[in-house]
């Protein structure tokens, strides 16, 4: 069998016995292939009974990615795939061992079925509770793989952070011998492309294709994007901006109160980020542990004569913020596609030391289709910050010219 360093890799890592072993890769980085000869190598060789599943997010894209990978990984062995399988479902027999291929829209009693080894391909399609089902009925090892087009509930959840958890990385070079010399000049018209638009000032399609397919980087893919021209700069605000007022959005527990200030000058917006914090009451309390929006909002001498403008789905938040002399008033709520309309009015700009709101407009995306196409309907991803400021934005003219 013909491996790849992705492979050697994905291999030490099982050998050590991870629980979870994540590859994340551009493309025609052979991830997914590598995992797929290390899943056969366990089965052939397995002394005991051994059931492996393999999960994708889409029927079609499980019979022309992962199972037809297969299918040459058994045909390169000299085995006959009709020979060891049944067709839909696709269940092989290798060895001692069943491997199943199944997929999300068709996942049906396996989400409660034990196994043994666990492969969820192209997990950032696959949402956090029905790999968690899948997960916990998992006795040995887990494997994952993505293009990281952005952040998902792998890195929202910690999984990459536990001691048991192995992250492979890997590029097309680590999978070039395999490559044809038309795919290798490609992918060669891409990275001069990307590197053109750097060059220019200009980063857009090209630049942030290649930071996720060419290099396997965390990105963001541009046409997704929400917002994907914002510019990042510096903490000092320009003397000609003036600003405009606050935008607050509420939290608690598991979601932060998000509260920013917006600078303007001419048609740009600078936004800077105040607060981002869970567990914060609304008015001082000395008999509690938790800080309070109170509190923080006075240390931070807010502007006189201008406003902080929050949800109005808390009027008693606001009530009782207005009550100790904070100049709080609800937004005149309209939809979100009009808000965000509205946003793209404006050249905006975030403060390098906005850190979750930069985070935040990295990975708010429109959402997509099983075929990766964008639709219509409202973002996907934390949007805290972004509600803050839109919800200031919204009141031009109310509370700001």
């Amino acid at each position: 069998m013909k491996v790849t360093s992705t492979f050697n890799k994905t291999a030490t890592a099982y050998n050590l016995n991870k629980r979870l072993i994540v590859n994340r890769g551009g493309t025609r980085s052979g991830k997914s292939y590598a995992i797929l000869q290390l899943i056969f190598l366990i089965a052939y060789r397995s002394l005991k009974k051994r059931v492996i599943t393999c999960v994708s997010h889409s029927f079609p894209h499980l019979e022309m990615g992962i199972v037809r990978d297969f299918d040459n990984i058994l045909t390169g062995e000299g085995i006959d795939p009709d020979s060891v399988r049944t067709k839909r479902p696709y269940i092989y027999r290798i060895g001692n061992s069943i491997i199943e291929f199944i997929s999300i829209d068709n996942i049906g009693k396996s989400l409660g079925a034990a196994r043994d080894i666990l492969f969820v391909n192209e997990a950032n399609k696959i949402s956090h509770a029905i790999y968690h089902q899948l997960m916990i009925r998992t006795t040995e090892a887990v494997f994952l793989d993505f293009n990281p087009d952005g952040e998902f509930w792998l890195h929202k959840q910690g999984y990459l952070k536990e001691a048991d958890t192995a992250e492979i990385t890997s590029t097309y070079l680590d999978n070039i011998e395999n490559l044809t010399q038309a795919q290798i000049n490609e992918l060669s018209k891409a990275k001069a492309r990307a590197a053109k638009e750097i060059a220019d000032g200009k980063p857009g399609y090209w630049a942030y294709w290649w930071q996720v397919y060419g290099r396997g980087e965390i990105g963001r893919m541009v046409e997704r994007l929400v917002f994907p021209n914002f510019i990042i700069v510096p903490d000092v605000i320009p003397k000609e901006y003036k600003s405009i007022g606050y935008g607050l959005d509420f939290g608690f527990s598991t979601d932060p109160t998000s509260m920013v200030e917006l600078f303007k000058w001419e048609e740009k917006i600078i936004i800077n980020e105040l607060i981002y914090e869970t567990g914060l009451i609304n008015l001082r309390n000395d008999n509690l542990p938790n800080n309070s929006i109170q509190e923080v909002v006075e240390k931070l001498k807010i502007k006189k004569g201008l406003f902080i403008i929050a949800e109005s789905a808390e009027p008693k938040s606001i009530a009782e913020l207005r009550g100790v002399g904070l100049p709080m008033y609800a937004v005149k709520k309209k939809g979100i596609q009009d808000t965000i309309k509205q946003m793209h009015q404006y050249d905006l700009c975030v403060t390098e030391s906005s850190v979750n709101t930069i985070k935040e407009f990295n990975n708010y995306m429109w959402p997509i289709d099983k075929n990766g196409d964008v639709i219509p309907g409202n973002p996907i991803g934390s949007d805290h910050s972004i509600d803050a400021i839109r919800y200031k934005l919204i009141m031009k003219n109310r509370t700001w010219k």
